[in-house]
């Protein structure tokens, strides 16, 4: 489920997101983005991005990605 970081596998994402009943076209489609524009925020930090995937399964972002957010306020250390 997680790489050595802890953050969520992108397999793991992406059935979570098609558990939620969205794909990442039509999640970023949904909110104003391109089709494709979502798979950057599995691939790199864009907190933006990193939201609204998060939003969509119903986590925290830092649930899904702690390696990116350790040492942020109210994140998990």
């Amino acid at each position: 489920m997680t790489d050595n970081n802890g953050n969520w596998r992108s397999e793991y994402i992406l059935a979570a997101l098609k558990a939620s009943g969205w794909n990442y076209a039509t999640l970023g489609v949904a909110n104003g983005l391109g089709k494709a524009t979502l798979r950057n925020a599995v691939r790199a930090c864009w907190p933006k991005g990193e939201k609204i995937i998060a939003d969509a399964i119903g986590v925290e972002a830092q649930t899904i990605w702690p390696s990116r957010y350790k040492g942020v306020v109210g994140s998990v250390k």
